[in-house]
């Protein structure tokens, strides 16, 4: 076996799941990253902070997907890794992915533009 091989038991014995780079993982700690780095209401403490409570949040929500894919397989077999991986995990990655989203990038901002309209006396009571 490989390095990255996960074994897992099952009802017929062990199943062994390839652990790689999650190319989905990735993609949205990049974006994030993006996102956050350049966004120019925040000042660079906010930043920095987003972005490193973003990383810890996007990298525990792969480990909980890799945990649910393993205990699907535990507890049905190897005739649900597709359905774990493809469906179920990444149903459940994606929606902590846009958690945390809204918790550091859009709440924030909308926390920064009612304070703004409420200092200017735009704001409807």
């Amino acid at each position: 076996f490989e390095a990255t091989t996960l074994l897992v038991p099952d009802s017929t014995g062990w199943t062994g799941l390839q652990v790689g780079v999650e190319c989905s993982t990735l993609i949205e700690l990049s974006v994030f990253a993006g996102l956050v780095l350049f966004y120019p209401r925040f000042s660079l403490q906010t930043r920095w902070k987003s972005l490193l409570l973003g990383v810890i949040g996007t990298y525990l929500l792969n480990l909980l997907r890799l945990m649910i894919i393993a205990g699907m397989v535990t507890i049905w077999g190897k005739s649900v890794v597709v359905l774990a991986h493809a469906v179920i995990a990444r149903v459940i990655y994606f929606g902590g992915i846009v958690l945390l989203y809204w918790f550091l990038l859009t709440r924030p901002t909308l926390i920064m533009v009612r304070r703004s309209i409420e200092s200017s006396g735009r704001a409807v009571v």
